[in-house]
């Protein structure tokens, strides 16, 4: 479904705009001699493509164990398999004949210290084998200060806004994880008033830890998310104004904004957390924003949490709102994304942002199979006539309960 007009699902809308059967039985379907023909499956497999996206060639290793799944007497684990993928290349493997059920895949390159894991379902096919995707990356930073206290720089000590701005003078694509070892299980990391500015193109942030959690395949309630960003909103103006006042500017708040392409979040929590009410500015709260050129970001299997359980009004207080206000879980804006190159957010949870689920301005976003839930203003919004949203299988409910009352729907 395109959502082709001004767009306000789930809740209010922007406040500055204020069977009978035939009697034919089987038989006479298939004539007297009629019987079943079961589907003929093909052998349960996986087919591996593996993206180098740096300019030297990578050799890597991938392997897999099933977690669970129906008694079978095929193979319950594969590899390690190693292979070689060219600079800016791509490499296939294939492994035939594995049980089905849950697998959990799991890729190393030992030149850059990439490790990484996935849940993924092998089934039984009547025609194709189950696809999985793995990118090679150039360079591999890891986060092990909690803290939003660092230098700039990603060596000894390490926190998330270090090792974006080591990413963006690195060589591309950068893959940034979480030390498990050092920060624990569940990870908690800190972004403070100011927003964490991502320009490395095709650089993913990975949550997901070696057991394969969160797991894409298992119900919202059920998943567990081991690296957990927490972004604290700015009670009050950084520069500029008069003192004391809170002036919207984009540039507070926490926000993990991308502004390069084929940026990724995957596995990850994020949440917000606030001041007193009184004292929250207009500012830019959004969780995650896309901006210009940031086209073919990707958001999948992540909670986002925009903190707003306890607050009561969608209006902040200090400011009120005005042009520059950004509230919402997801916004992208400008970013140059098209339906051949859509922004995507897929099997993610979206919840308890002050304003929208998710909001576009000049933008495309699919919302693919996400439960968008308790947003205080509504579950998406898009400005025509250059926003649109498609949506594919979401579950969408409970938005809109705490909105302005002038316009509440």
């Amino acid at each position: 479904m395109l959502l082709a007009a001004v767009l306000a699902l789930g809740g209010c809308g922007d406040d500055n705009t204020g069977g009978g059967g035939s009697g034919t039985t089987p038989t006479e379907l298939g004539g007297p001699e009629a019987t079943a023909t079961p589907t003929p499956l093909a052998s349960a497999g996986v087919v591996l493509t593996l993206t180098n996206g740096g300019a030297a060639t990578q050799q890597a290793m991938v392997s897999g164990t099933r977690l669970s799944g129906p008694a079978d007497d095929r193979a319950t684990s594969y590899g390690p398999i190693a292979q070689s993928v060219d600079g800016h290349g791509a490499a296939t493997v294939g492994v035939p004949a594995l049980a089905p059920g849950i697998w959990l895949h799991r890729i190393e390159v030992t030149a850059t210290g990439q490790q990484q894991y996935r849940q993924a379902l092998v089934v039984d096919d009547p025609a194709t084998p189950n696809a999985l995707a793995w990118t090679v990356f150039a360079t591999v930073l890891s986060v092990n200060q909690a803290a939003d206290t660092g230098d700039g720089d990603c060596d000894t000590t390490c926190t998330v806004r270090d090792a974006v701005t080591t990413a963006n003078m690195a060589a591309a694509p950068v893959l940034i994880v979480f030390d498990h070892a050092t920060l624990g299980t569940p990870s908690q990391v800190f972004s403070l008033d100011q927003r964490v500015f991502i320009q490395s193109a095709g650089l993913t942030i990975d949550g997901t830890d070696e057991n394969g959690d969160p797991s894409p395949v298992v119900d919202f309630a059920q998943r567990t998310f081991p690296a957990r960003i927490t972004l604290r909103g700015t009670k009050k103006a950084q520069i500029g104004g008069p003192s004391g006042a809170c002036p919207c500017t984009q540039d507070y708040g926490g926000t993990l904004f991308a502004g390069a392409p084929g940026v990724v979040f995957v596995g990850l929590h994020v949440n917000r957390t606030y001041p007193p009410q009184a004292e929250i500015c207009c500012g830019d709260q959004t969780l995650i924003e896309l901006g210009q050129g940031a086209l073919n970001g990707r958001v999948d299997t992540c909670l986002l949490d925009g903190g707003g359980r306890e607050i009561t009004d969608a209006v902040t207080p200090m400011g009120r709102t005005g042009q520059a206000t950004s509230k919402d879980c997801i916004k992208p804006e400008r970013t140059g994304s098209t339906p051949a190159q859509p922004v995507v957010v897929t099997n993610s949870e979206i919840s308890y942002c002050l304003d929208r689920g998710a909001k576009v301005a000049d933008d495309f976003l699919l919302l693919s199979h996400n439960w968008i839930h308790n947003n205080l203003r509504c579950a998406m919004f898009a400005i025509v006539p250059q926003g649109s949203i498609e949506v594919d299988g979401n579950l969408i409910e409970e938005n809109g309960m705490n909105c302005p009352a002038a316009t509440r729907s």
